[in-house]
Formats: C-alpha cells, structure tokens, sequence
C-alpha cells in the first residue's frame, strides 16, 4: 500500500490505496479539496459559509443533496440531528480569548430548524436568521464522495481516514489507538462490509 497525509476539512486525512494505483493519491485528496470548498462553513469562500452570510445562493447539486440528506436524519431522528445548531455553534459559543458562553436564555431563543432551509433547483435559501453548521455530517459525506471516485475508476482497495470518518475499500483490519500510550492499540477489529 502507498499512503499519504494531509490537512483537509480541518483535520488529518490519511488516503491508502494499493502501490499500483498510487497516482490516484493526488486527485483524491483534491476531491475532498472539493467537499471543502462546497462544506466548510469555515473557509470564507465555501459555498456554505456565503449561504451563511448571504442568506441566499445559486444552488449546487452536493450542496442540495447533503441539505436534502440533513433533512431527511432530522425526520429520522425526530430533530436530534439539526444542521440549524450552526444558529448556536457558530453564532452565540465563542472559544480563545473573546470566549463566550450563552446563557439558557439566548441558548432558549436562538433561531432553530430545516424548516428555514429552502432548496430549490436554481437557489438555496435560508429564512429566519438560522445558520447551518454541517461538522456532523460533512466529513462522512466527503469520504462517500471519494470512494464513490475511487470504485468509478474501478479501485476496489485501499482506506479512507478524514479523522474519526473511515473508509475502507476492501476488508480491511482497523486498529483504535490508546489514549494512553502512544505505540498501544486499545481496539483491533476487522472491516466486513467494503
């Protein structure tokens, strides 16, 4: 196997794939560059954080189908998964040193749910000052993009780590590293489903 790490989404990510198909190392890794740049609600110019900003974009077809997807895991899950909780991490929690906690108050009042996410064929609109915040499902949907490239170009082995987000490609042994040592494994289990 060849592998090769980089910052991406935030975080590590670590692409492994069989020595033959190292070439596809790079373009993976843009890929992802991609999500980024459609996801983040970090990067100023992500189309998430101009949705943000903007209240209104021009609308993109993975922007529309994770949107979509959110959608449908806030029914699921009768609204435990709420993209809207941007309205409370990304507006009213501050960390460093201009920290700042909300109060019960304004945690009680800040402006929540899907309902205020319009998704239209040519727009996206957001409606009664929400903000989507996507760290839930961002990295996860960005590792199903990739190995949806990778089984396109007919690579069937190899992983994907975005963070705590694994993919493998084939069967393949994961290892959970100790948090108390540092060359020690707390977990060792072997991947059935590609």
């Amino acid at each position: 196997m060849s592998s090769r790490t980089q910052v991406i989404m935030g975080t590590f990510c670590t692409l492994s794939l069989e020595v033959s198909h190292a070439q596809e190392l790079t373009p993976g890794f843009e890929k992802l560059k991609e999500v980024e740049q459609v996801l983040s609600s970090y990067k100023e110019d992500a189309l998430v954080s101009l949705l943000n900003k903007n209240r209104h974009i021009k609308s993109h077809p993975m922007l529309r189908e994770i949107l979509k997807k959110s959608k449908s895991y806030y029914a699921q899950t009768q609204g435990y998964f709420d993209i809207t909780i941007g309205s409370i991490t990304k507006k009213l929690y501050h960390f460093g040193e201009e920290e700042q906690i909300p109060t019960k108050e304004a945690l009680g009042i800040a402006p929540l749910g899907v309902e205020n996410i319009f998704i239209a064929k040519d727009f996206i609109r957001l409606k009664n000052n929400i903000t989507i915040d996507l760290g839930g499902i961002g990295k996860g949907y960005g590792v199903d993009v990739l190995a949806a490239y990778y089984q396109a170009k007919g690579i069937t082995k190899g992983q994907i780590a975005l963070s705590g987000d694994i993919r493998c490609l084939d069967l393949c042994d994961i290892a959970i590293q100790s948090p108390f040592e540092e060359d020690a494994t707390i977990a060792l289990f072997q991947a059935k489903i590609p």
